[in-house]
């Protein structure tokens, strides 16, 4: 529920962050009311929890029900509340429910129930809308007095009802007077009704309200009414994500992502990291003769070049720090001496090593080797208490007060230790300096969203998608109708086992596509372009024209069909991978020029890919 006041737009003025596009605006496409949508995973303003509105995407993690189209700059139509600021009088509005009274107080409606035991409130029937449109309901309340069950709440309903009512938002506890509530609504018919509900279930509640308004959003909004087939809401640095270990910073305490050995205990907030914040791990041996470290697991892919990371720093004691990676039953690790500075290497299978002072006691220390068949790599971070090279992790008997502080492990692909990335989550990917890209990710099983049916009225469309794949399937990235393959004045760009396609139909099927090329994961700019009258069908990845089909696609124009993300139909077909930015525009085939900004600014909002 998003504390929005006075009558300013709830959405605001929408922001672009990300890279590239050099100040170019997708709003330009849409300069002369083209259909089509543009969505913005980077903008959180756009991103809710629920269909209604009312719970807005804050973190990365949670699940997207509704994401806004800017292809109409958000901008809201004209006030279709009568009296909605009460600025004289409460005309417009009606009482329903017995035991209430309705009247004019300072610029506000007030109600006052009395031992009410049923839904009472204020109403107005707002006629003149358009099915499956979708409007912005909004009103500020105050929770005078209230010993009712239920306080304040703004509801609606389809047509002009008294009773099955959908709720915007209930301030059952009172606790926030003033306040400014909104949510969409989408009528099935001509008309709704807007009630503004008080009391219920006994008890008495004096409210007042004002400010309501019920407001037009043009656009093509997507949604997801089903909690479980949601796509999750999640950033990564612009650059893409490089480091493998998830939770890679992790309090070490319990068994999951990192866990302790049997040999220490641990201490979260320890210390200051090198983060500045106080998320460093206390690693603290017990009096067990025993390997005393923490540990976690990671597949990888056998052959590979890997260099292992992570921060730390003496704690109480003397001992030195340990750092292994399990390599097909042997030991690869380094141990650093604190007081000597000296790295000693298992020989075998690191080749290179590195330790980063940096500063007040902290190290960076890193090895590198080429991982061999065995496809899991056992990660261990703890104490030592020699140097001498071992062929397995260094046991001993413990003193029960020696300890290390450790910070931020990384492991990734290549010879050298990069820029640290903490990921906090698997959808909570952040690195110090470098800007992070909003994206909705799709997980292949269940996930898919749709927007309403859209009216393109003409027979040329491009579509442009920031995409990254994470499988080598097919599967939809966006559908116009349930199936290009059997609706007639339909398209769909997508995912082709390890390449891309476009379709396009007039009344003739055209898909344009590669099947092989770029294995998973796969970061990509794509664009796909069709032209019925034109007899055109092209799909590009990155600038690069992959495929195209000039045969016959029939007549006609681009149909009236919902967009279907992520799925066909929302039964098959299904992406898994994540989507950064789409934009599809049903319009006039647009110049080299605007093309080229286009993807540039589709680029600036994709991980991993600088066209």
């Amino acid at each position: 529920m998003r504390n929005w006041h006075g009558n300013l737009s709830p959405f605001g003025k929408w922001h672009t962050a990300g890279r590239g596009g050099g100040g170019f605006s997708p709003a330009v496409l849409f300069a002369n009311n083209e259909p089509g949508v543009w969505y913005d995973p980077s903008d959180l303003s756009t991103l809710f929890q629920d269909t209604a509105g009312t719970t807005p995407v804050t973190t990365p993690g949670q699940t997207v029900a509704l994401m806004l189209d800017k292809s109409k700059g958000l901008t809201l139509g004209p006030e279709l509340v009568t009296n909605g600021a009460f600025d004289t009088d409460t005309d417009g509005w009606s009482a329903f429910g017995s035991g209430i009274t309705l009247s004019y107080s300072s610029g506000r409606l007030r109600t006052v129930v009395s031992n009410s035991n049923g839904t009472v409130g204020a109403r107005q029937v707002i006629s003149g809308l358009t099915a499956g449109k979708t409007y912005l309901i909004s009103a500020d309340f105050w929770d005078i007095t209230n010993s009712a069950t239920n306080g304040p709440t703004l509801r609606w309903a389809n047509g002009d009802v008294t009773s099955g009512f959908t709720v915007i938002y209930n301030d059952s506890t009172g606790a926030e007077d003033g306040l400014t509530v909104s949510g969409v609504v989408v009528p099935s018919g001509t008309s709704i009704t807007v009630g503004l509900v008080s009391g219920g279930n006994g008890g008495s509640l004096t409210a007042e309200y004002d400010n309501i308004s019920v407001k037009e959003l043009p656009g093509f909004h997507a949604t997801q009414p089903t909690a479980a087939a949601r796509p999750t809401y999640g950033i990564v640095p612009a650059g893409g994500r490089r480091n493998l270990v998830t939770y890679s910073n992790d309090d070490f305490t319990s068994i999951g992502p990192w866990e302790p050995n049997v040999g220490v205990s641990t201490s979260v907030g320890a210390g200051v990291s090198p983060s500045g914040e106080t998320d460093a791990v206390e690693v603290i041996e017990n009096s067990a003769t025993s390997g005393h470290y923490v540990t976690s697991s990671i597949t990888v892919t056998s052959g590979a070049t890997l260099t292992f990371s992570c921060h730390v720093k003496s704690g109480n004691g003397s001992r030195s720090a340990l750092m292994r990676t399990n390599n097909e039953g042997t030991t690869t690790y380094i141990i650093f001496d604190f007081s000597t500075g000296m790295v000693t290497e298992s020989g075998a299978d690191v080749t290179q090593s590195t330790v980063d002072d940096l500063g007040n006691g902290w190290y960076r220390l890193s090895f590198t080797y080429v991982q061999s068949a065995d496809t899991t790599s056992g990660m261990i971070v703890g104490l030592s208490n020699s140097t001498t090279p071992a062929t397995s992790v260094p046991t001993y008997l413990g003193d029960g007060t020696s300890s290390i502080l450790i910070y931020g492990a990384q492991l990734e692909l290549g010879s050298t230790a990069t820029a640290y990335q903490r990921v906090s989550t698997e959808f909570d990917v952040t690195e110090a300096g470098v800007t992070s890209l909003g994206y909705l990710s799709f997980d292949g099983v269940d996930d898919w969203m749709v927007t309403p049916t859209i009216t393109p009225g003409i027979d040329k469309v491009q579509v442009f998608a920031g995409a990254k794949a994470n499988a080598n399937v097919t599967a939809i990235i966006l559908e116009h109708s349930v199936n290009t393959g059997t609706n007639n004045g339909s398209l769909a760009l997508y995912r082709d086992s390890t390449g891309y396609g476009f379709n396009s139909k007039g009344t003739t099927l055209r898909a344009a596509n590669v099947t092989t090329g770029f294995s998973s994961p796969d970061d990509s700019v794509l664009r796909g372009l069709g032209d019925i009258s034109g007899d055109n069908s092209q799909v590009f990845r990155n600038q690069s024209l992959l495929a195209e089909n000039t045969d016959d696609q029939g007549t006609g124009n681009y149909l009236a069909y919902p967009m279907y993300i992520g799925s066909r139909a929302g039964t098959s077909l299904r992406f898994n991978g994540q989507i950064y930015s789409l934009i599809t525009r049903f319009g006039t085939n647009l110049e080299v020029a605007q093309i080229e900004s286009t993807e540039a600014y589709v680029a600036g909002k994709t991980a991993g890919v600088d066209l």
